[in-house]
């Protein structure tokens, strides 16, 4: 389970550049192009795998794996790993157990040489990680990407149309795609 506890301070790109992107010269859809914005930063974290501004999150686990897998990038820093123990009572794991590495297409929590993992009371999410993921910065296709979900979404506000919209080559899609392995 992945719980959000701060999201980011600010999204990648501002009311004005939306604006400017749809050629919008008025400020009666401020609160509109806010939301869009929002939601656009959300679809491409998504779509990508990768938390484009730092945001705070815990993500609670049934056990202890190995690798202790994080499911999203790029890591920014890890809080702290806390488990219930054999006396159902919250405890923080030491830094000095564990690392952060990278695996695959996300980074993990793996044990440090002769360490082992504490034994955790038989409950529901009984492991949990307290983590920053994401940039200081967002990346130049980041925010072009956001910029042509939240145009798309503003020039087709229902849920159907009667035309057949066709996929741009090299939208936002592509410009998401080329970091699915980026943030270790």
């Amino acid at each position: 389970m992945k719980q959000l506890i701060t999201g980011p301070k600010s999204e990648p790109v501002s009311v004005q550049e939306l604006k400017d992107q749809l050629r919008i010269e008025h400020d009666d859809e401020n609160e509109y192009l806010a939301r869009l914005i929002s939601t656009a930063r959300e679809y491409a974290e998504n779509l990508s795998g990768n938390k484009i501004l730092e945001q705070q999150w815990s993500i609670h686990y049934e056990a202890f794996t190995s690798p202790l897998m994080l499911f999203m990038r790029p890591v920014k820093s890890i809080e702290s790993v806390q488990y219930y123990d054999a006396d159902n009572v919250l405890q923080t794991l030491d830094s000095s157990v564990y690392e952060v590495t990278p695996y695959n297409f996300h980074s993990a929590i793996h044990l440090n040489n002769g360490q082992s993992w504490p034994a955790v009371y038989t409950r529901q999410y009984p492991v949990i990680v307290n983590a920053t993921f994401g940039r200081s910065l967002p990346l130049k296709t980041e925010q072009h990407a956001i910029l042509l979900i939240a145009t798309n979404w503003y020039r087709n506000r229902e849920d159907a149309t009667k035309e057949q919209l066709k996929t741009i080559p090299h939208g936002a899609e592509s410009l998401l795609s080329q970091h699915l392995n980026v943030g270790f």
